[in-house]
């Protein structure tokens, strides 16, 4: 039960703390401050007041008792009424606060008295006082207030007694009057505590509501934003100068990060490009993987025909020319019959020997790449109708190179010759090949119709992206590096780079197992 009022309370005062802002927060706490203090003040000083003031009021009626009753003696002893009659007037006309004013004879008989009417029958019992007592005050509850009733002896009491009645009518209109004096004070002490307080939320609010307009602004993404609160040397001030140290790193790392991520974003666009085309050089190398299979079978289909269609049917003729000198008559017709023979085994070699040129260059494993060169140069030229024109530059007389170097860069001029001839459409032809102190340069370039080389992966022609890429591939297998520059009508040049190895010089042979052209 407990807790639950208190949950309520929590939320009672929370509801009321957020229903205004900071300014009013602040004005109106201060104002409850003022009137607290302000009421607790007055409430003391009333209390303070009205204890002086019966103090007072008390020590007035006894001093005016007791001169009555001092005066009185003469009077109640001769008997003079009249006498008693005006001491009575005159203490009514000369103390305000005096309400009534009676003499009782020693027996209780009322000797004179300022009521006209008589004395109350209460009134005369309300108040006793010993005759060896100087005074006795009792406070008496009327239907006109408090009333401080004074009895003093006349004469040690052979005289009689004196009975005054004080009102507090004038002490209640003197602390009034303080008291509206006070609330008027406490009243300017809270204007004035407002209009302080109005001022102190001004000097406190303006930078709070400038950092609240800085947030927002840094919330809509303006990380120039900063506050001015250099006017201010105290904490204000230090928060202001550690709120733009917080923006300034802020924005130093909001920058980082975006270099971060322009960073990040073009590595993958870089590693989206590198995957796109690793995974056409893997189409293409699955494409020509199967284009060389299909070579390989087809250039048996052919060396299988070519033997069968030429080369057997001319061993078959140079059997039947044997069997014909077998049976020959005479020397004469032998003789005849063996040179037929000659012929037709001359026409054999020299049909194997095209077929072996047609396989690889016999030139190629005998005399090295240069010579090689020369011997294709010359047969495409005649084979194609171009002019082509080779330039061979530092290759000493019978220097060699690997065989696997000899044989890629055989293979790629022989391929860049090719695609001017057939789809470069090109009349002149120029091949250099160079060899420098630690490189083989190689450049085949035609004036044919050219084209695009960013269309390339697009083409439309498989036989042309196929010759280009196993040219690019069997320069990255020797580690080098081709190079292509072509424009639409403007032909196309080919660079091809290649290092050479350390120990790379000297005259070397072997053979390549390469069989396929191109």
């Amino acid at each position: 039960m407990t807790g639950r009022v208190m949950g309520t309370l929590r939320r009672i005062v929370k509801f009321l703390f957020n229903l205004v802002g900071l300014r009013f927060k602040v004005m109106g706490i201060i104002l409850l401050v003022v009137l607290i203090f302000g009421g607790i003040a007055i409430w003391q000083v009333r209390q303070s007041a009205v204890a002086t003031f019966r103090r007072q009021l008390d020590s007035q009626g006894i001093s005016a008792a007791q001169d009555v009753a001092a005066s009185s003696v003469d009077y109640i002893y001769t008997n003079n009424v009249f006498g008693l009659y005006q001491l009575v007037e005159e203490t009514l006309k000369y103390n305000k606060d005096v309400r009534y004013v009676f003499i009782l004879s020693p027996n209780g008989r009322v000797l004179i008295s300022s009521f006209g009417q008589g004395v109350p029958v209460r009134l005369l019992t309300a108040n006793r006082v010993d005759p060896s007592a100087r005074d006795h005050l009792q406070l008496l509850r009327t239907e006109d207030g408090l009333i401080h009733d004074i009895a003093v002896p006349a004469d040690e009491g052979r005289a009689g007694t004196v009975r005054l009645g004080l009102s507090e009518k004038t002490l209640w209109s003197t602390v009034g009057g303080l008291i509206h004096r006070l609330l008027l004070t406490v009243l300017v002490a809270a204007g004035l505590g407002l209009l302080a307080a109005w001022v102190l939320t001004v000097l406190l609010s303006r930078p709070i509501l400038a950092l609240v307009r800085a947030a927002r602004s840094i919330g809509e993404g303006n990380l120039e934003c900063r506050v001015s609160l250099d006017w201010a040397q105290d904490e204000i001030g230090q928060l202001g100068l550690t709120f733009n140290q917080m923006m300034d790193s802020l924005q130093d790392y909001h920058q980082k990060v975006r270099a971060f991520s322009r960073e990040l974003l073009e590595r993958n666009q870089e590693l989206q490009r590198v995957s796109e085309e690793l995974k056409r050089k893997e189409e293409m190398r699955s494409y020509l993987l199967g284009r060389l299979i299909t070579a390989q079978e087809e250039e048996r289909h052919r060396i299988a025909r070519e033997l069968h269609d030429q080369t057997s049917q001319s061993l078959t003729s140079l059997m039947v020319g044997l069997k014909n000198a077998e049976a020959a008559p005479d020397m004469a017709a032998v003789r005849r019959n063996i040179a037929g023979l000659r012929a037709q085994t001359d026409g054999i070699l020299e049909e194997v020997h095209n077929l072996a040129l047609e396989l690889r260059p016999r030139v190629l494993d005998d005399l090295g790449l240069p010579a090689g060169l020369q011997r294709y140069c010359r047969e495409s030229a005649e084979r194609y109708a171009l002019d082509i024109d080779l330039h061979l530059d530092g290759f000493a007389e019978g220097e060699r190179l690997s065989p696997e170097l000899e044989n890629t860069l055989f293979r790629v001029i022989q391929e860049g010759i090719t695609n001017a001839a057939k789809h470069a459409r090109a009349k002149n032809v120029s091949v250099i090949l160079e060899r420098r102190e630690k490189r083989i340069l190689a450049i085949v370039e035609d004036d044919g119709c050219g084209f695009e080389p960013e269309r390339l992966k697009t083409a439309a022609s498989a036989e042309r992206k196929l010759g280009l890429f196993g040219m690019q591939e069997r320069m990255a297998l020797v580690e080098g590096h081709m190079t292509i520059e072509s424009e639409p009508g403007e032909g196309t040049t080919l660079y091809f780079d290649v290092p050479l190895p350390e120990s790379e010089g000297g005259k070397q042979s072997g053979e390549d197992p390469d069989l396929v052209g191109g």
